[in-house]
C-alpha cells in the first residue's frame, strides 16, 4: 500500500509518501497574510481566499495547489471571515517521482497544521495490481482529469484564453504594481495565447506575435536578462526570425510587389510585419559589435514596405 507522511519545518511542509516505486515527495514553504494587507499577484480561488503561487510554477501544480486550498476555504472563511492570501514561496519535488497532484497533499498537510481546520480526506495509496497511485479527495470534486493529463479536448473555449491573456497583458501594464508581479503577468499572458491558440486550432502564427509584444516589452520596461524566458533579448530575436521562415532577402524581394501576390503570401508578409513591429523598441539593447544589432536593423528597414 504505501505510507505518507509529513512534517512541518518552520513555515514549510515536507510531504512524503514511500511506495515500491521509490514514493512521492514535495517540499512546500508558504506563509499567509490577510487579504487587504497583501498587494501582490494572487489567484481567486474560492471567495475571499487567494493563491498566491510561486514565480514560474507550472500550471498543472498551480492547478492542484489551489484545488488544495479550496478544499479548506469555508473552515478559513470561518477563522478569517475578512479573506486571506496564501502564498507558496516555494515548491519543489527532491525526489523523481512527482505528480501534480502531489500539490494537493501537500498544502492540505500545511493548511491543517497552520490553522488547525478539519482533516477532508485527502489521502494516497499504491495499487500493487495496477502499478500505479491511487488519489482520494473525500466530499471534493478534483480537478477534470482533463486538466491532470493535460487533454486538450476539454479545454476551455478559446474566447475564455483571449480574455485571461487580455487581462494579464493589461495588469502587465499597470505601473501601479511592482515589477516581480508585472513579470508574473506577462507569463501568464504568454501562457494563454499558447492555450487560446490550441483550443482554437489556429496555426501558430498569432501566438508567436502576442508572445513577441510581450517580451519586447518587458525587455524595454525591466532590462535585458540573458537566458530568462520572457527577457532574453538575443533568443526573442532568434525566436522571430525562425517564425519568419525565410530569409531577408526572400521577404524584402517579395515586399517589392506585395500587391500582386496570392493571398497567402500577402497574409504571411503580413505575419512578418506582426512579428518584426515589437522588435522596433529593443534593437538598441545590443551593443553596435553584436552581430544581432546590424541583422536586426536590416530586417526592421523592411517593415515600411510589408503589407
Amino acid at each position: 500500500m504505501g505510507r505518507s507522511q509529513g512534517g512541518e519545518n518552520g513555515d514549510g511542509m515536507r510531504y512524503r509518501f514511500h511506495s515500491p516505486l521509490g514514493g512521492l515527495a514535495a517540499d512546500l514553504t508558504a506563509e499567509w497574510s490577510p487579504l487587504g494587507a497583501y498587494r501582490g499577484f494572487s489567484l481567486q480561488v474560492e471567495r475571499k481566499i487567494h493563491l498566491a503561487p510561486p514565480a514560474g510554477i507550472h500550471w498543472r501544480d498551480a492547478t492542484w495547489l489551489s484545488f488544495g486550498l479550496a478544499a479548506h476555504a469555508e473552515a478559513l472563511m470561518g477563522r478569517h471571515p475578512s479573506g486571506l492570501v496564501v502564498c507558496v514561496t516555494e515548491l519543489t519535488c527532491p525526489l523523481a517521482h512527482f505528480r501534480p497532484e502531489v500539490a494537493a497533499l501537500a498544502i492540505d498537510s500545511w493548511i491543517r497544521g497552520e490553522f488547525g481546520v478539519p482533516d477532508r480526506g485527502f489521502r494516497v495509496s499504491f495499487d500493487r495490481d495496477a502499478d500505479d497511485y491511487r488519489f482520494a479527495w473525500g466530499a471534493c470534486a478534483p480537478p477534470t482529469e482533463a486538466v491532470g493529463a493535460a487533454r486538450l479536448d476539454s479545454d476551455p473555449s478559446w474566447q475564455t484564453w483571449e480574455a485571461a491573456r487580455d487581462r494579464a497583458v493589461g495588469r502587465m501594464y499597470d505601473d501601479c504594481q511592482d515589477i516581480e508581479t508585472r513579470l508574473r503577468w506577462a507569463e501568464l499572458a504568454i501562457a494563454a495565447s499558447r492555450r487560446r491558440d490550441v483550443s482554437s486550432g489556429f496555426d501558430a502564427a498569432r501566438t508567436l506575435a502576442d508572445e513577441a509584444n510581450v517580451r519586447a516589452y518587458a525587455i524595454r520596461e525591466f532590462g535585458v536578462v540573458p537566458g530568462d524566458e520572457i527577457r532574453d533579448a538575443a533568443d526573442l530575436c532568434e525566436t522571430v526570425f525562425r517564425g519568419i521562415g525565410r530569409s531577408h532577402e526572400e521577404v524584402a524581394a517579395e515586399a517589392i510587389d506585395w500587391r500582386e501576390l496570392p493571398r497567402e503570401r500577402m497574409l504571411h508578409l503580413r505575419h512578418v510585419k506582426n512579428l518584426l513591429t515589437p522588435l522596433q523598441g529593443i534593437v538598441d539593447v545590443f551593443p553596435p559589435d553584436d552581430p544581432l544589432h546590424p541583422e536586426l536593423s536590416a530586417w526592421l528597414t523592411l517593415i515600411p514596405d510589408l503589407p
